[in-house]
């Protein structure tokens, strides 16, 4: 669990470098302070998907690329069988299937 958190810190970071945005831009821009932000880019607390989410939506970047580091490529049709979406683990109180994973540029 320590290496998924530690990979998508440095995803969020690979992110907001990329965007050309201060730590502390990139935080407000996302509704975060600046140390909560941190926490979560240097893997100290688990990123909620939600904030995964408003990443992507506030700055058109793809959420399966955040969570997973793999680029969603199809861009017309992805036909998913019952339960065999991609499978998010984050606790086990949830069952968290991304029914989109391989569609670029979905709407969420």
């Amino acid at each position: 669990m320590l290496k998924e958190l530690n990979q998508a810190g440095l995803r969020i970071k690979a992110a907001r470098e990329s965007l050309g945005l201060s730590i502390q831009d990139f935080a407000k821009s996302i509704h975060l302070d600046e140390k909560t932000y941190l926490d979560y880019e240097n893997a100290i607390k688990e990123i909620p998907l939600e904030i995964f989410h408003i990443i992507s939506s506030k700055h058109n970047v793809e959420m399966t690329a955040l969570i997973t580091g793999e680029d969603p490529h199809l861009k017309h049709i992805e036909i998913v069988k019952k339960d065999k979406g991609l499978v998010i683990e984050r606790r086990k109180e949830y069952n968290c299937q991304d029914l989109a994973a391989g569609f670029a540029h979905k709407k969420s």
